[in-house]
């Protein structure tokens, strides 16, 4: 998949979000810390059924889906993954070739060995379409609104 993607850095979205957040903030934030991958995250109540990832107060990823002991001493701060990542190129180097292989196992490796990982807290509109019920569920919430209803309802109910 390398030769898919461009020479510097670049953004991957899962395919069953609906989301509306400032990713140029996300960008500059990924850019500022000099990362070599950062991890859209977002505050959720629900966040255990999604995995937890916790960051420490520079937004550094300390802990991975209780798969990587903490030794930081820091006070962590618990988020949820929203299936939004920037990678720099330099990712393909972690990532096995000619196998299948999990990004949440790269993540683990980055963070193991000390790589720069960071987790950007967005705020903004964020829903699972993952099950066919949540699909059926937004697309009739979009349906029975304007055409308005993203730019407007998004920024107004950030917890989807």
């Amino acid at each position: 998949m390398e030769g898919f993607f461009p020479k510097n850095t670049f953004l991957v979205i899962n395919c069953d979000i609906l989301v509306d957040f400032d990713l140029n903030g996300a960008m500059d934030f990924h850019q500022k810390k000099k990362a070599l991958a950062t991890m859209v995250l977002r505050s959720e109540e629900n966040k255990d059924s999604y995995g937890v990832i916790e960051i420490d107060r520079e937004g550094r990823i300390r802990q991975f889906l209780d798969k990587i002991p903490d030794e930081s001493g820091q006070d962590l701060k618990q988020f949820m993954f929203t299936g939004i990542h920037i990678f720099e190129p330099e990712i393909f180097q972690y990532i096995p070739a000619d196998i299948f292989s999990s990004i949440n196992d790269t993540y683990i490796e980055l963070i193991r060995k000390g790589k720069r990982v960071y987790g950007y807290q967005m705020e903004g509109y964020w829903v699972d379409l993952g099950t066919k019920d949540k699909y059926e569920t937004v697309k009739r919430e979009i349906e029975a609104r304007p055409p308005t209803f993203i730019s407007q309802e998004l920024t107004r109910n950030p917890a989807g």
